[in-house]
């Protein structure tokens, strides 16, 4: 009876070891993690109806001159099956957290996709608008749990993952992040004198005979934004007269300009090559722009 006991207790305990599902928990995880000077900036590998094979893709960040170096790919975990594919996040941009989902074969769980979100390494470090990111399947041919999304703490960044395997398949995937330390802000580079152009007499000469579209006193939007009167130079202090008047023309879709005006001593103005604005005395608009189609 003691024996026949055992023999049923142990039966019992097969039965539940088979009916467990094969989750990353029980297969550990296996941490992957990018250079001193680099960041996670995607994934790639092999899928097919989940994902077979899943590796880091990393790229290193210089802080000095503010450049991403060129992407590598890091050990490979996983099976060979499926076929390759990657999601990389753009250049400057790195991963901040990653939507997943996992499905169901039997008692086997499996990672579908990985969908990473990005953001710029600089601050203010906004989300990269991108579209969807995605390495993997989408709609699964089978029993799904649903997306779920891990993110990295607020000011960090990922540096590399964690990945459990099965036989031949991914079964789960994780962040490793980091904080990054806010970088100063690069110098502002010294605005250059403004050089009037020769003086042009500001006296008004007669309108002849329209053939396009006249605009008078003319306004463009500055660099910040502001609408400001149409500097007399496309350049700073040079390029004066019509090669400012054809750009402005383009720029409304026009061909080219035909008669023009100056303003003398407006004040303000924003040049329309760089969106500058000049604010001396000396500084000259258009009254008028004719544009030609």
């Amino acid at each position: 009876m003691k024996r026949l006991g055992r023999i049923t207790a142990l039966t019992a305990l097969l039965f539940a070891m088979l009916a467990t599902p094969a989750m990353a928990s029980l297969t550990g995880m296996t941490p992957e993690v990018c250079a001193a000077n680099e960041y996670l900036i995607g994934v790639s590998g092999r899928s097919g109806d989940w994902i077979d094979a899943i590796r880091p893709v990393c790229a290193s960040w210089n802080p000095a001159t503010r450049t991403a170096g060129v992407p590598r790919n890091g050990p490979t975990h996983g099976g060979r099956g499926g076929g390759e594919g990657v999601a990389i996040c753009p250049r400057g941009s790195a991963v901040s957290g990653w939507e997943i989902r996992h499905v169901t074969r039997g008692d086997t769980v499996f990672l579908q996709y990985v969908a990473p979100q990005c953001r710029g390494i600089l601050p203010p470090r906004q989300i990269v608008r991108i579209g969807r990111l995605q390495f993997g399947r989408g709609d699964p041919p089978m029993p799904s749990s649903g997306p779920s999304f891990h993110g990295c703490g607020k000011g960090e960044l990922a540096i590399g993952l964690s990945v459990a395997v099965g036989q031949n398949f991914v079964s789960e995937v994780d962040l490793k992040c980091r904080f990054v330390p806010d970088a100063s802000p690069p110098p502002t580079p010294p605005v250059p004198p403004h050089v009037p152009p020769p003086a042009v007499p500001a006296t008004r000469t007669p309108i002849a005979e329209l053939t396009g579209t006249l605009y008078r006193d003319p306004e463009i939007a500055a660099e910040n934004a502001e609408m400001v009167r149409l500097d007399w130079c496309r350049e700073w202090g040079s390029a004066c007269g019509r090669p400012a008047a054809d750009a402005y023309c383009r720029m409304l879709g026009h061909a080219r300009s035909g008669q023009i005006q100056i303003r003398n001593n407006v004040g303000k103005t924003a040049i329309i090559s760089s969106k500058a604005i000049c604010s001396e005395p000396t500084c000259d608009g258009f009254r008028l722009i004719e544009c030609v189609d």
